[in-house]
Order: structure tokens, then C-alpha cells, then sequence
């Protein structure tokens, strides 16, 4: 991994009888997080609403198991590597990289919690 790059990873997390996914970016010592209704494979297709929620630790860069206090059970959909290529508080435009894929994403922030996500296959800037 080169100095430019640092970790992301996507878990699917299931509840009771729901599913959503969650995309962390490692910042720092912690992984910022956004909630996503619909499955990885999915994202190309059209821009995703993502809830932004707490941060959560760095062990769930490799963590798959029970969540405690019967918060479901989460498994690792896609881990790999990032690269911001531009950002200001209300935009970030990212290069998500994994040994299999490579696609940009575009992050736009619409209100405290809710930001679009646009994911695509090239440098659209």
C-alpha cells in the first residue's frame, strides 16, 4: 500500500429480517461510516442515498462475527485500498481499489446525515 493510499472495506450487515451495507473509509485511528441500502454490485447503476453513522473502530477493517449487544452479524463484502483525489467539506471524489476492481466514487453531502453516492467506472470529474 503506498503512503497515498489507506484502507476501506464494506460490510453487509444484517439485523432481524433487514440488510443494509456499510461502506468505511479508514481516517486516522477510527473508520468512518456510511449506511447503504443496496449491495455493492448494485452501485453502478444509479447515485445512492448513504446515511452517515458513528464512526466505528479499526478492527471491523477485518472483523466478521456476531455484533454485540444483538446488533446482527456482519461479514466483509469488499476490503481494499482508497485514494482521495479531491475534497472540500461538502464533496470528496475517491479512487476505491481491491484485486479485483477499481471504480471512483463521488460523495456529495446533502444535509447532517445523508449524503449521494455516485459510483462509477471512470474519472468522470
Amino acid at each position: 500500500m503506498s503512503k497515498n493510499n489507506t484502507e476501506f472495506v464494506v460490510h453487509c450487515h444484517q439485523i432481524d429480517n433487514e440488510t443494509h451495507w456499510d461502506l468505511m473509509l479508514r481516517v486516522s485511528d477510527v473508520l468512518e461510516t456510511w449506511q447503504l441500502p443496496c449491495r455493492p454490485k448494485n452501485w453502478l447503476e444509479k447515485p445512492v442515498t448513504a446515511k452517515k453513522i458513528s464512526d466505528h473502530r479499526l478492527k471491523y477493517l477485518t472483523y466478521e462475527g456476531e455484533i454485540s449487544n444483538n446488533r446482527g452479524y456482519c461479514r466483509i463484502e469488499m476490503r481494499g485500498t482508497y485514494q482521495i483525489l479531491d475534497q472540500n467539506p461538502d464533496n470528496r471524489h475517491i479512487l476505491l481499489q481491491t484485486n479485483e476492481l477499481e471504480f471512483y466514487l463521488k460523495m456529495k453531502i446533502i444535509n447532517n446525515t445523508q449524503w449521494l453516492l455516485e459510483f462509477s467506472e471512470t474519472n468522470d470529474e
